[in-house]
């Protein structure tokens, strides 16, 4: 199951589905509040989700996909996390991020979805990124929801659940992603299974597929072969 980030939709994950739908059965939705998606509670997505299936998350989405394996953890099988933030450690970290998400706001209710995205994307964050038009078809006041719904400085601290998560996760990052660098370098010393993504920068889904691609499938294999294992010597 592939989870987009924010202003993302279903059409980021179309090169995955070509080369994945040969093995697997394939599922990408449009998250609450983006594409042609209306808000909704995440806990709806599970009649939609086979048991053991792997989540694919991208940034917000891989947050999204850090919640779920946490609240449901004997649901899914392998987690992927590309460009994913683990969670804020300190209520002055949570103060400072509420207080930029609010301005995110106040910046697209003023310059509107076009501006809005164009800004967006300029930032080094997304040095070299494509931008698909089809970021620009959305509603602002539902990517607002978004925001609020999704908020980093809502989310629970993961690094505290790393131990639990980390068997079953994969975390990919962009080797130019520089706002993350500190994230996989503390990832690593950690001894979780942490891989840099050469060619990209945050947007590592749509900068290198090919790469992305090569380390979803190497480490769903990796799983299968652990969970064929296991269940052989029970």
């Amino acid at each position: 199951m592939f989870l987009h980030g924010f202003l993302g939709c279903h059409l980021d994950w179309k090169p995955y589905l070509k080369h994945f739908e040969r093995d697997y059965n394939c599922i990408a939705i449009d998250l609450p509040g983006h594409g042609k998606s209306q808000m909704y509670e995440l806990s709806e997505l599970l009649p939609l989700i086979p048991l053991k299936s792997h989540l694919i998350g991208y940034s917000m989405g891989g947050r999204i996909a850090l919640e779920l394996i946490h609240s449901y953890p004997k649901y899914f099988g392998k987690a992927i996390l590309l460009s994913t933030h683990l969670g804020l450690a300190t209520v002055e970290e949570k103060r400072i991020r509420h207080y930029e998400e609010e301005n995110i706001i106040d910046r697209l209710k003023a310059a509107g979805i076009k501006s809005f995205i164009d800004n967006w994307y300029a930032k080094p964050l997304f040095e070299n990124a494509p931008v698909p038009s089809y970021r620009y078809r959305q509603s602002p006041d539902l990517l607002i929801k978004a925001i609020r719904k999704f908020s980093l400085a809502k989310q629970q601290n993961f690094w505290n659940s790393l131990p639990e998560i980390s068997p079953f996760s994969t975390f990919l990052y962009g080797a130019g992603d520089k706002a993350y660098k500190e994230t996989f370098e503390r990832l690593l010393k950690l001894d979780a299974n942490a891989h840099l993504i050469e060619e990209s920068s945050h947007a590592v889904h749509i900068q290198n597929v090919s790469a992305c691609i090569n380390l979803i499938e190497r480490s769903i294999n990796a799983y299968k072969r652990i969970s064929n294992h296991l269940e052989s010597i029970r």
